[in-house]
């Protein structure tokens, strides 16, 4: 099963955890955005990607700034299977 984490990283350097999801990175950060940033509530709309959406360094996930904080997906290490 697929299982991701998204994370807030705020300009006093702390993290935060914001949400779950039973998707791929990429797809859990696109969800997130079009939830909390669009209001789009439409599952099986939502785009494949985002301009706003990179892929992070190492491939550690996806990544997009809001303001000075950087929110950011990564796989969840053990999710059940």
């Amino acid at each position: 099963m697929s299982l991701s984490v998204i994370m807030k990283l705020d300009e006093d350097g702390e993290f935060h955890e914001l949400a779950t999801y039973t998707l791929p990175p990429k797809q859990a950060l696109i969800a997130y955005y079009m939830q909390t940033e669009k209001k789009n509530f439409n599952t099986h709309r939502y785009p494949k990607d985002l301009d706003c959406i990179h892929e992070r360094a190492f491939g550690k996930g996806y990544q997009y700034f809001k303001g000075d904080a950087v929110i950011y997906s990564k796989w969840v290490e053990d999710a059940p299977a």
